[in-house]
């Protein structure tokens, strides 16, 4: 008589299959997870002996300390209450002090077993030996139990499980038909570009009257626009207090040195000494005398590179988008420029930007963790200020133009 193998059920045939991917995941996620937990315990133990080893070292050498005179008078009731105090601790096995000719002299705690660990110092008296002390430890007071790491660990045990099952279950899905077609209808909106960010802020202590703020940020957001059309960017208003320029990372060229000058060339076209008329609309130019004086010089400079990217509204941003850039701005001086540590990371052959140590009292108080500043920019190596003072010009004769 034939026999004849009896195939699986459809619907668990097609739930195997629509979750291999899954189900292979939650397999390796076992394994690792019984591989971690392996190295836990190799960890454990090795961390255990180091504190065993530094616990029985130092307790051995205090005893030594507090045991010499008692010992030099043969006074058991002294030693015997000192060893009995440290033999009170769960982590002491044991403590014996001999003679200097191994006579047992003193002993407290409990018998000591053949693999308990024992840590021994000569007990001497200018140079002299005079007895040993002995401290025998119980190793098992210094191990982490198994079930505290589980206790300690089940929650991240589980996300993980449940983080595993979700990327797997996912990544599965993105090979089916299905999948396929749900993304050819509407495509999932890509993430916002990493940016350099440039922040002119104009401090209400530097110029209050409303007039002349006005007058000022609207010349800021004019010499944004042309300095970010020039260095591929874009210029955002904020309301009231100042202007940012955003420069999206593109390509694999220094991006970050690139937008360095173009926070000088805007340094320099705000700053008293390059007062230049930019037309603020297209039909008049604030005037010269209009512009010097000490708010043309207030504007603080800041450079940051923000990994999650800004989103521009029109021609507004968030101040809340641009903190960390607005935060290195604070810390400058009036018409300096504060480099942010996470920019200055990113620059290529830093050594052509000269760079000064910030010396604000303010530094350790504002900076966080995000937007730690990393110095005061001085300049740029020769050829490139000669390049910035040239555009600068060519920006100047255009605002002529136009205006």
């Amino acid at each position: 008589m034939s026999t004849k193998r009896l195939a699986p059920p459809t619907s668990v045939g097609r739930f195997l299959k629509a979750n291999a991917a899954t189900l292979a995941g939650v397999g390796g996620y076992a394994i690792a997870l019984g591989v971690a937990f392996a190295s836990i315990g190799i960890l454990n133990a090795e961390r255990s002996a180091s504190a065993m080893s530094r616990y029985g070292n130092t307790v051995a050498e205090d005893l030594v300390h507090h045991a010499i005179d008692p010992l030099l008078r043969r006074d058991r009731i002294q030693l015997g209450l000192l060893t009995n105090r440290l033999a009170a601790r769960p982590e002491v096995h044991r403590i014996e002090i001999r003679t200097v000719d191994e006579r047992l002299f003193v002993v407290a705690g409990r018998a000591t077993p053949t693999t308990a660990p024992s840590y021994s110092r000569p007990i001497t008296v200018e140079e002299t030996v005079a007895g040993e002390a002995t401290v025998t430890l119980s190793p098992e007071t210094f191990a982490l139990p198994l079930t505290e790491v589980l206790y300690e660990s089940w929650q991240f045990v589980l996300a993980g499980l449940a983080f595993t099952i979700f990327v797997c279950h996912f990544a599965s899905g993105l090979g089916s038909p299905r999948s396929s077609v749900r993304g050819s209808k509407g495509a999932s909106r890509d993430g916002l570009p990493k940016a350099f960010v440039v922040a002119a802020n104009l401090p209400l202590r530097s110029v209050s009257w409303s007039a002349e703020r006005e007058q000022l940020l609207a010349r800021a957001m004019a010499i944004g626009r042309r300095v970010a059309n020039l260095y591929a960017g874009h210029v955002a208003a904020l309301p009231g207090s100042g202007i940012v320029l955003v420069f999206p990372v593109s390509g694999p060229g220094d991006r970050c040195f690139e937008v360095v000058c173009a926070a000088w060339l805007t340094r320099r076209l705000l700053s008293q000494n390059g007062a230049i008329a930019v037309a603020t609309d297209g039909n008049a130019a604030p005037t010269r005398d209009a512009l010097d004086g000490d708010g043309t010089d207030a504007f603080r400079f800041g450079v940051d590179f923000a990994e999650a990217g800004i989103a521009i509204q029109g021609d507004t941003v968030k101040a809340s988008a641009v903190s960390n850039a607005l935060l290195l701005a604070s810390l400058a001086g009036a018409g300096e420029l504060v480099l942010g540590e996470a920019a200055f990371e990113t620059l290529d052959r830093p050594e052509r930007v000269a760079l000064e140590e910030l010396r604000n009292p303010a530094t350790e108080a504002l900076s966080s963790g995000v937007a730690m500043p990393h110095g005061k920019v001085r300049g740029v190596a020769r050829d490139y200020d000669a390049l910035i003072a040239r555009q600068a010009e060519v920006i100047a004769m255009a605002s002529a133009i136009t205006s």
